[in-house]
């Protein structure tokens, strides 16, 4: 066999495995439509995100949280860095509208629309020193974004929880979160928002 014949058999391998991988996450979304959240969940809990099924986690993901089912909050948390696969307009560099971080993020969506039922889960995403970078980042966000209508109150629990964190490593991520919240604080309330900040520093000082 030649090297081009070689090269050309090795290619049409790699896409008919594609292909296969395709259908295969057709019909596991196919079922997972249908599914009840507690069997959602489940799924969540034995999925490797980035190796199994991208596409059905993402539908998953954002299934519970339309479902506002609180029960999946921590494992909803536990999926905050996991990126939604691009669609194939995507692919080809396509956008037809900007992505917020909740159409990129799906499991950021889904606590969301949980609510506070999901800031205890969100919070211990910030503090374990486990968690990625930008799994972090994104708890922050949902952290806000669910506190929407009073951003300095939000900020300021953030940093009152830096105050009290057990561990050095809790300390300096919640306080990272602190000063990171402020950039989610709605326009008119920025300033308030870096004063919670301010007040919260000059009275561990005191303490």
């Amino acid at each position: 066999m030649t090297k081009s014949r070689s090269i050309c058999l090795i290619v049409f391998v790699v896409l008919i495995l594609a292909r296969l991988t395709v259908l295969a996450d057709d019909e596991q979304c196919r079922k997972l439509e249908e599914s009840t959240p507690e069997a959602l969940l489940v799924f969540l809990q034995t999925s490797v995100p980035g190796v199994d099924h991208p596409n059905c986690i993402a539908f998953a993901l954002r299934a519970l949280g339309n479902r506002r089912y609180a029960p999946a909050t921590e494992v909803l948390s536990k999926y905050l860095d996991f990126r939604r696969p691009k669609t194939d307009e995507e692919k080809n560099g396509l956008y037809i509208r900007p992505q917020g971080i909740e159409q990129t993020y799906p499991a950021t969506y889904a606590l969301v629309m949980i609510g506070r039922d999901a800031l205890s889960s969100v919070l211990a995403t910030i503090k374990s020193s486990s968690s990625s970078q930008s799994a972090r980042a994104n708890a922050v966000f949902v952290w806000m974004a669910i506190q929407r209508d009073d951003s300095p109150k939000a900020v300021a629990t953030m940093q009152q929880e830096a105050e009290k964190a057990p561990d050095p490593v809790s300390r300096q991520n919640l306080e990272w979160a602190a000063s990171r919240a402020l950039i989610w604080c709605n326009p008119p309330d920025e300033a308030q928002c870096k004063a919670a900040i301010s007040r919260a520093g000059v009275h561990a000082k005191t303490k």
